[in-house]
C-alpha cells in the first residue's frame, strides 16, 4: 500500500485507490507514534491525508505528547520536537488531529501503550497505526496472525518513508534485506543450519501406542551394572551412584563424561515406551539447548531394552526455587525482572521444543531446573509427544480443561492444550507459586479449572475472591497486554477461544523486561510510587503517572495497601469474634457466666501473645500475610 500524488502513469487508477484511501482513513480508530510524528516528512504526510480523512481525525495519544515534551528539552532534537509540537498544534487547530488519554491501564511507553489500544479496541472499530517503529510494526502483526484474538474489524500498519505511506510489510522486508549482512542474521541462519531435522507431526496414535505389549525382564540393574547401547563409539555403559528416584525409573551417574542414564523399573517397560525412547533418541539436540531428550537407548545383557542415556542437567527444581517465597526470600538478588527473564529463558526452550513437532504434554514446575534466570535445563523429556506416542502423564493443575477427564495415554494433545499449560507456568512464576484458579471459598485448582472461575481482576471486571495478602498486588504490577493474555486463557470466557501462542508470549515479556529495565518506568517498594515496583511481592498496586482517576492517587495515610487491607481484615475479623457465646438454660439459682472474646492485636502493635489472645488465628493469619510475630 503507498499513498502519493498519482502521477500520469497513476492516472487510470486514481479513482479506485482514492476510493479504497478514503475508506480506510475517513473511518475508525487512526493512531500515530511519536518517530512519525518527529519525521521530516510528518507535515507533508498530513497535507496529503487531508482530503481523505473526510471529518475523522488523527488520534495523538497523550503519552506522545509528553514523549514530544521530553524531546523538546533534549539539546540534540529540541528544534525537531518544538517543530513537531508546532505542527501538531497546528493540524489539531484545523480539525485533523486530536489529544487522547485512552482508559487503559498500562505503561507509560507510548509504542506500549498503542500497542494496548490496538488490543483492547481491534474488535469494536477499524484501527489505523502509522509507525516507523519496526519492533512496534512487528508486534502489530503479531497480534494480526495471533490465534487467541478475533478480528471482527480490520487492522492496517503503515509505516512513513520517503515522504510516502507504505505496508509495514513492505518497509520490514526492505529492512530484513538491508541488515541480512549483521552479525544477528548471521546468528540466525547458522541456527537453522544447525538445527535437528524435525519429527513428523502428530496425527494418529502409532501401533505401539494402541496395543502396547509388557517387555519381560528378568535381570536387576543398579549401581555398578553395565548395560550397553548400539552405539560403537559408546558401547557400554556402567552405573554409578543414583542420583533421584521417580514413579518410572531410576537416574545414575555414569562413566560417560556429561551424561547421566535413565533405568526404567521392570513393571514399565512395554513395546510403546521401547519404540518412543528410540525415536525420540533418533534426532540428536545438542547439549547447549539445556533439553534432556534420550540421546541413546540402553539394553542389559539380554539385550532388552531397559532405559537410555541423556544429558546431565544443572540446578534446583523451579517449584523449590523462582516459584518458592522462602527461596525467593533468601535470594535478595532476584526481582520481577529475574522472574520476567525467566519466563523468555523457559519461553524460548519451548519454542525450541515445538519446533522439532514436539509437545511437551506433562509441563509442571518439577520438570524445569534453574539455574539462573537465563539458564534452565527440562527434565524427564522421554515423556513428551512425539509423532504417534501421546504424553501419556500430566498434573491435574497444568492440565486443559477440556482434557480433565479423558485418558492421556490415548490422546493426541494439540498445540492448543499445551498453550494451556504454558499460561499457568508463567502465571505461577509472576506470582511465585500461587495457581491462577486458587481464590477464597474455592476447590481444588483442578476443580476451578473445570469451572473456568478466574479471580483476579480486569479492567472493569472487578476481582472475584482473589487470595487475601500479597497475590492482588503482584497481578496489578503486570502490564495490561499480559493481563489481557491471561485473562483469556483462564477465565470461562475465554473457554473456546484460541489462547496466546508461544511467539506472542515472547514478544509480551520481552517487552516486558524492557520496561523492568527502565528506572524512569521501576522503583523499589515498599514505599508507593508510580510505576512497576520490582519487588517480587509489591505491597501496593500500581499507579499510573498523570492518570486522574483517584484509585491512582497515592495513599497521604503514611500505609502501604497491603498494611491498610490487613487492618481492615483484622478489625472484620475482631468484629465476627467480638460476637459473646449465648449462654445455656442454668439452674436459676446458678450464676449465668458469659465468655469474653478473644481480643487481638496488630502484630505492629505488640508481639507478645497475651492470654485472652487465639494463637489458633494468630497463626492463620501469619501463614496467610507472612507476617512474623
Amino acid at each position: 500500500m503507498v499513498i502519493r500524488t498519482p502521477n500520469n502513469k497513476d492516472a487510470k487508477m486514481k479513482n479506485n485507490k482514492t476510493q479504497n484511501f478514503s475508506a480506510l482513513f475517513s473511518k475508525g480508530l487512526i493512531l500515530i507514534d511519536t518517530c512519525v510524528v518527529m519525521d521530516d516528512e510528518f507535515e507533508k504526510m498530513m497535507n496529503m491525508l487531508k482530503p481523505l480523512l473526510g471529518g475523522n481525525r488523527i488520534v495523538l495519544l497523550k503519552t506522545v505528547w509528553d514523549e514530544l515534551q521530553k524531546l523538546a528539552r533534549i539539546s540534540k532534537k529540541a528544534a525537531s520536537a518544538h517543530n513537531s509540537l508546532r505542527l501538531v498544534k497546528r493540524f489539531r487547530a484545523q480539525g485533523l488531529m486530536d489529544f487522547c488519554e485512552l482508559a487503559l491501564n498500562t505503561v507509560t511507553h507510548s509504542d506500549a501503550v498503542i500497542l494496548a489500544a490496538v488490543q483492547k479496541y481491534h474488535s469494536e472499530k477499524d484501527i489505523v497505526v502509522i509507525t516507523n517503529d519496526r519492533g512496534l510494526g512487528e508486534d502489530l502483526y503479531d497480534i494480526l496472525s495471533q490465534k487467541s484474538i478475533y478480528h471482527n474489524h480490520k487492522i492496517s500498519v503503515l509505516a512513513l518513508e520517503g515522504g510516502e505511506l507504505k505496508d509495514h510489510t513492505l518497509l520490514r522486508r526492505h529492512q530484513m534485506r538491508q541488515s541480512s549482512g549483521t552479525k544477528r542474521d548471521q546468528k540466525t541462519r547458522n541456527e537453522k543450519e544447525s538445527f535437528p531435522t524435525p519429527f513428523r507431526k502428530s496425527v494418529a496414535l502409532a501401533p505401539e501406542a494402541v496395543n502396547p505389549e509388557p517387555i519381560p525382564v528378568t535381570e536387576s540393574i543398579g549401581r555398578g551394572s553395565t548395560v550397553h547401547t548400539h552405539d560403537l563409539n559408546c558401547p557400554n555403559v556402567v552405573l554409578g551412584d543414583e542420583i533421584s528416584k521417580g514413579g518410572e525409573g531410576a537416574v545414575y551417574k555414569t562413566n560417560v563424561p556429561g551424561m547421566v542414564c535413565k533405568v526404567y523399573y521392570p513393571e514399565k517397560l512395554t513395546t510403546c515406551l521401547k519404540a518412543k525412547v528410540e525415536l525420540l533418541a533418533s534426532h540428536a539436540v545438542p547439549r547447549e539447548k539445556g533439553i534432556c531428550l534420550p540421546v541413546k537407548s540402553v539394553y542389559d545383557t539380554q539385550n532388552k531394552f531397559r532405559g537410555f542415556l541423556m544429558w546431565g542437567a544443572r540446578g534446583a527444581k523451579l517449584q523449590e526455587s523462582a516459584m518458592s517465597p522462602g527461596w525467593l526470600e533468601q535470594h535478595k538478588e532476584w526481582t520481577r525482572l529475574q522472574l520476567a527473564q525467566l519466563c523468555c529463558t523457559i519461553l524460548e526452550k519451548i519454542s525450541y521444543i515445538h519446533r522439532m513437532n514436539l509437545l511437551i504434554g506433562d509441563i509442571n514446575s518439577a520438570n524445569i531446573l534453574v539455574e539462573s534466570p537465563t539458564s534452565v535445563w527440562f527434565v524427564d523429556c522421554d515423556s513428551f509427544q512425539v509423532e504417534g506416542f501421546p504424553c501419556p502423564v500430566g498434573v491435574p493443575s497444568y492440565t486443559a480443561p477440556e482434557l480433565h477427564g479423558t485418558q492421556l495415554g490415548s490422546t493426541l494433545r494439540t498445540m492448543e492444550n499445551e498453550l494451556f499449560s504454558v499460561a499457568i507456568l508463567l502465571f505461577m512464576i509472576m506470582l511465585p507459586g500461587k495457581h491462577p484458579y486458587s481464590h477464597q471459598g474455592g476447590g481444588a485448582p483442578d476443580e476451578n479449572i473445570r469451572k473456568g472461575h478466574f479471580p483476579y481482576a480486569l479492567g472493569e471486571r472487578h476481582s472475584d475472591c482473589v487470595p487475601e495478602g500479597k497475590w492482588r498486588y503482584c497481578w496489578s504490577h503486570l502490564p495490561r497486554p499480559i493481563k489481557d493474555s491471561f485473562f483469556n486463557c483462564f477465565h470461562k470466557d475465554g473457554f473456546g477461544k484460541p489462547r496466546t501462542t508461544i511467539k506472542n508470549w515472547q514478544r509480551l515479556f520481552d517487552r516486558y523486561c524492557t520496561i523492568l529495565k527502565d528506572p524512569r518506568e521501576t522503583f523499589v517498594g515498599p514505599s508507593q510510587k508510580y510505576g512497576f515496583d520490582l519487588m517480587i511481592f509489591p505491597h501496593n498496586r500500581r499507579r499510573i503517572k498523570n492518570n486522574t482517576n483517584p484509585m491512582n492517587q497515592l495513599r497521604t495515610d503514611g500505609k502501604t495497601d497491603l498494611e491498610a487491607h490487613l487492618e481492615a481484615l483484622e478489625a472484620k475479623m475482631n468484629m465476627d469474634i467480638s460476637v459473646t457465646r449465648t449462654p445455656q438454660a442454668v439452674n436459676p439459682q446458678q450464676s449465668v457466666v458469659y465468655v469474653q472474646a478473644p481480643v487481638y492485636t496488630s502484630p505492629k502493635q505488640s508481639k507478645q501473645t497475651k492470654p485472652n489472645q487465639s494463637p489458633d488465628i494468630f497463626s492463620f493469619l501469619g501463614r496467610l500475610f507472612g507476617w512474623n510475630p
